[in-house]
C-alpha cells in the first residue's frame, strides 16, 4: 500500500521529527510505500522589516539547522514542498492508497498549519484526489489538552471529515473524551488510545540509528533536556546531580537569538540526543518527548509538567505506565527519594510490549 503521513511540519523539534521517522519505519518493515507530505510555513515579507532579513541571512540562520536537515534528508522520505493551502489543494494525492495524520499535537489549533481542517483531511474530501477514495487513519493523534478548545465552526467543519475516517487512534485518554463526549463527533469505528509512535520502536533501533555519531562526555551523568528553562528548574537540576552525586548534561542549541554566533544558535545533531539518553545515568525533563525516550531507555528519571505545552499528553503517559509519583508540578514536590527509589522496569516494560502490540495491530489492521 502506498501511505501519505501528514504531520506538523517538520522544524528544529527533536520530538516531532523522530515521531515521523518512527511511524516511516514502522510502517515500511510492515511492507508499505511511505511518504510524508513535506509542509513547510511560508515566509511572509510583509511581516519583516527587509533589514532584519538580510542581517538574519548573513548571520546564517538557515546554517543553524544544517544537523536536522541533514537527520531529515538521510531518513524521512518526503513529498516536494508544500507551503500554504493553495499547494496542498493543487497536489495530486491520487498516488496513495491511504493517508495517515499523526501524530503529536495535529489536532490544537494553535499549531496546526496551514489550519485545523487539514489535519481532518478536509482536502481530500474537496476532489483532488483523481477521484479515487483513499482510505484515511489517524494514528495517536492529539489535542494536546484536555480542554475543549475549537469554536462551534471548528466542531461542526472537523467532525464532519472526521466521518470519513476508516481508523481513529489517538495518544491520550483526554482525547477520547473531547471526540466522544465534549465534540460529540460521529466516527465510523470507536476510537481507540494508542502509544505515540516513537515507542512502538525498541531501544535497540534507536541505538542504531546513532552509532555512527559520538560526542564525548555525558557518561553516566545527569542528563537535563529542557524545553522552557525557570530558576525552578535549574535549582531542581542542581538539587539533582549533587543527590545523586553527577555531573549535569545537556543537548541543545545555546541560544535562540538571530544575532548571536551561529555557532552558539546551531542546533545540535538528532542523533546525540538519543545518545544522551544512553549515556546518562539520570533525566530530568520538562519534555514529552524526553519523558518518552526515558522510558525507553529505561532511565530512572523525573519530569516537570510543562503547562505551557499541554499537560494532557504528560498525565495520560505517566498514568498509562504507572510512573505518576515521578511527574511533579513544582519545586516542593521534590524530595531526594524520588531520585533514589528504582522504577519497577519489568512493570513498565510489560505494559510496553502490550501496547506496541496494540498499536502495531491497528496499523497491521489498516493496511490490509
Amino acid at each position: 500500500m502506498r501511505i501519505a503521513i501528514l504531520t506538523l511540519p517538520l522544524h528544529c523539534n527533536y520530538g516531532g521529527i523522530i515521531q515521523n521517522y518512527a511511524l516511516q519505519t514502522v510502517l515500511k518493515r510492515m511492507g508499505h510505500e511511505v511518504e510524508t507530505i513535506n509542509l513547510k510555513k511560508e515566509l511572509l515579507f510583509k511581516k519583516y522589516d527587509i533589514s532584519f532579513l538580510k542581517r538574519n541571512f548573513k548571520s546564517g540562520s538557515a546554517g543553524t539547522r544544517r544537523n536536522v536537515r541533514r537527520f531529515v534528508g538521510e531518513h524521512l522520505s518526503l513529498t516536494p514542498p508544500l507551503y500554504n493551502r493553495k499547494d496542498i489543494l493543487k497536489y495530486d494525492f491520487s498516488r496513495f492508497d491511504a493517508m495517515i495524520v499523526g501524530s503529536d499535537q495535529v489536532w490544537r489549533v494553535r499549531y496546526a498549519y496551514p489550519d485545523i481542517c487539514t489535519y481532518y483531511l478536509d482536502f481530500i474530501r474537496n476532489g483532488n484526489a483523481g477521484g479515487r477514495r483513499i482510505r484515511k487513519m489517524a494514528f495517536a493523534a492529539s489535542f494536546g489538552t484536555d480542554v475543549a478548545e475549537y469554536t462551534d465552526e471548528q466542531v461542526s467543519r472537523c467532525g464532519e471529515c472526521i466521518k470519513d475516517f476508516d481508523m481513529v487512534t489517538v495518544r491520550e485518554d483526554s482525547a477520547l473524551t473531547l471526540i466522544n463526549d465534549v465534540y460529540k463527533w460521529k466516527c465510523k469505528n470507536p476510537p481507540v488510545q494508542t502509544l505515540d509512535p516513537t515507542m512502538l520502536l525498541h531501544k535497540e533501533d534507536y541505538v542504531s540509528l546513532s552509532s555512527r555519531y559520538h560526542k564525548e562526555g555525558g557518561d553516566g551523568g545527569l542528563f537535563y533536556y529542557i524545553l522552557d528553562m525557570t530558576e525552578e528548574k535549574r535549582s531542581l537540576i542542581g538539587k539533582i546531580a549533587a543527590e545523586r552525586g553527577i555531573r549535569p548534561f545537556t543537548v541543545k542549541r545555546k541560544s535562540h537569538k538571530w544575532y548571536d554566533r551561529p555557532e552558539d544558535r546551531m542546533v545540535p545533531p538528532l542523533e546525540e540526543w538519543l545518545q544522551a539518553f544512553d549515556k546518562a545515568s539520570y533525566v530530568f525533563t520538562d519534555s514529552f518527548h524526553g519523558s518518552v525516550f526515558s522510558i525507553l531507555f529505561n532511565k530512572e528519571f523525573l519530569a516537570f509538567g510543562n503547562k505551557k505545552r499541554g499537560m494532557s499528553r504528560f498525565s495520560s503517559l505517566f498514568h498509562k505506565f504507572n510512573l505518576c509519583g515521578r511527574l511533579i508540578y513544582a519545586e516542593e514536590e521534590y524530595s531526594p527519594g524520588l531520585c533514589r527509589d528504582s522504577i519497577d522496569w519489568n512493570a513498565v516494560n510489560s505494559v510496553l510490549d502490550e501496547e506496541r502490540a496494540k498499536a502495531k495491530a491497528c496499523l497491521e489492521l489498516f493496511g490490509r
